[in-house]
């Protein structure tokens, strides 16, 4: 859809050694093309669930290709296209800010969808007309900082931009379909396994955080 640049939903690895072609499709395929900047929804269409919400933030932020979208959100919606409620999954949408991004008009366009700014978290926060709410977690960056940046888990190396659409942000010499399918499976590989002193703690968490969540 759109005059956007084309977003590859195929991809030849094999200097990775994968042999085959891998190919998104179904429903994932349909989940991450609903992010498209110019993709049509359908004559009358409105969001009413929490995550259709989300995914309508989601798209604003790529508008003006200032941004990318990282993490959970790619991994749990996109990819595995679960909603758990008892754990707030998808719980909220990690994003990469470009210096020249538009924090009021992007607010401005949400705001336009019916949606409430939610100060009551102390984070950017959003309230849908039924009452639910999900918040940005935000921070800006150097564009070009994506190719170097370190991970902690092999599911949490996705990103979403207008320009690329599905890549990988890092981990780069592990294929997108092993990542893909670890996600799938539900199962995450600790990439950072020696880090720093300072960083154990942070690594003990993050890894309790996602076994409570089932991985």
């Amino acid at each position: 859809p759109g005059p956007l640049k084309y977003w590859n939903c195929i991809w030849d690895e094999k200097e990775l050694g994968i042999e085959r072609d891998f190919e998104i499709r179904g429903m994932e395929k349909r989940r991450l093309l609903r992010l498209r900047p110019d993709y049509k929804d359908e004559g009358g269409w409105f969001p009413t669930s929490r995550v259709e919400y989300m995914t309508i933030v989601a798209r604003e932020v790529l508008r003006d290709g200032n941004a990318e979208i990282v993490g959970g959100f790619i991994r749990d919606w996109i990819i595995r296209g679960e909603v758990d409620i008892e754990n707030g999954t998808p719980k909220d949408i990690d994003v990469r800010l470009w210096q020249n991004f538009d924090m009021k008009a992007f607010e401005k366009r949400c705001l336009s969808w019916g949606l409430k700014r939610d100060y009551s978290h102390g984070l950017f926060g959003f309230k849908t007309p039924t009452g639910e709410y999900f918040f940005i977690d935000y921070v800006f960056t150097d564009k070009g900082g994506g190719t170097n940046l370190t991970i902690d888990l092999d599911v949490n190396s996705f990103a979403v931009s207008a320009d690329k659409g599905l890549h990988k942000r890092a981990y780069h010499q592990r294929p997108i379909c092993k990542t893909y399918g670890n996600m799938k499976r539900k199962v995450a590989y600790l990439i950072e396994n020696n880090p720093p002193d300072g960083m154990c703690e942070y690594m003990k968490k993050r890894v309790e955080k996602m076994e409570k969540r089932g991985w």
